[in-house]
C-alpha cells in the first residue's frame, strides 16, 4: 500500500466525523406522515441539483452518494416535493430508506479508512464494517486484504476478518466449546470398562490436560 497521505486522511476523518454526527440522534430524518410540503430556497434548490447529480452518476462512487444523501435527508431538501425522506427516495431514486441508511453508514465507514492502493468499491465490501467501533475498522480492513492477496476483498472476506476482530468471538468459542463437556464425559461412560477403546480415550484426555497443566491452562 502507499504511504498515508495526512491531508487526505485528515479531510475523510473530518467528512466521516460530519456524517457520524448525523446518525447521533436516532430521530433525525424521521419525519410523520402530517409534514406539509413547504418551498425551499433558490441556494438549497441549486444544492439540492448538485447532489442529485451525485447521486444519478454514482452510483460509480457509493461514498459521494452516501454523503449526498445524508445531506440531502438531514437538510431536508426534498420538502418542496416530497414530505418524508422515504417518499423523496422511492419517487426519486426507486429504494427505500434501508437501502439509503446503509450508503450512509458505508460512507462513514469508509471514510474512516486510511487513503491508500487498495479501497473499497462498494458499500457491500464495508458494511461489516460499519457495526464494528471505529478504532479496529482500518485493522480490519488490511487484513481482509490480506486474505485478498493484496486484491480487492470480497464481503465475504470482509465478514471473516470483522468476525476474527470481533471481541465477542473468543466468548462464543468457549460457550460452544462448554456445551461440548458434558456430552464427551457421557459419552465416555457408556464404553465398557475392559473395552480397549476406553483407555485409549482416557489416555487422550489425560495427555491433553498434563500438557494443559504444564502451559499453566488450568487455575484454582
Amino acid at each position: 500500500m502507499s504511504p498515508p497521505n495526512p491531508e487526505k486522511d485528515s479531510a475523510r476523518r473530518r467528512a466521516a466525523s460530519r456524517i457520524e454526527s448525523r446518525e447521533t440522534d436516532a430521530n433525525i430524518g424521521h419525519e410523520t406522515s402530517n409534514v406539509k410540503q413547504e418551498p425551499i430556497s433558490l441556494d438549497e434548490s441549486r444544492r439540492l441539483v448538485d447532489l442529485e447529480k451525485v447521486v444519478a452518476e454514482g452510483l460509480k462512487s457509493f461514498i459521494e452518494v452516501g454523503e449526498a444523501l445524508a445531506e440531502i435527508r438531514d437538510r431536508r431538501l426534498y420538502r418542496s416535493e416530497h414530505t418524508t425522506f422515504d417518499a423523496y427516495l422511492r419517487s426519486k431514486w426507486g429504494f427505500d430508506r434501508t437501502r439509503a441508511s446503509r450508503l450512509i453508514a458505508g460512507a462513514r465507514a469508509a471514510m474512516a479508512l486510511p487513503v491508500g492502493n487498495i479501497g473499497p468499491k462498494s458499500e457491500r465490501q464495508v458494511r461489516p464494517l460499519a457495526k464494528l467501533p471505529a478504532n479496529v475498522r482500518a485493522e480490519v480492513w488490511e487484513s481482509a486484504v490480506r486474505k485478498a492477496r493484496g486484491g480487492q476483498p470480497t464481503s465475504s472476506q470482509v465478514e471473516a476478518a470483522a468476525r476474527e476482530a470481533s471481541p465477542a468471538a473468543p466468548d462464543r468459542q468457549v460457550s460452544i466449546a462448554m456445551l461440548y463437556v458434558p456430552l464427551a464425559i457421557a459419552q465416555l461412560k457408556k464404553i465398557p470398562h475392559d473395552d480397549a477403546k476406553r483407555t485409549e480415550a482416557l489416555r487422550q484426555v489425560g495427555e491433553w490436560i498434563t500438557h494443559e497443566l504444564a502451559q499453566g491452562g488450568f487455575h484454582a
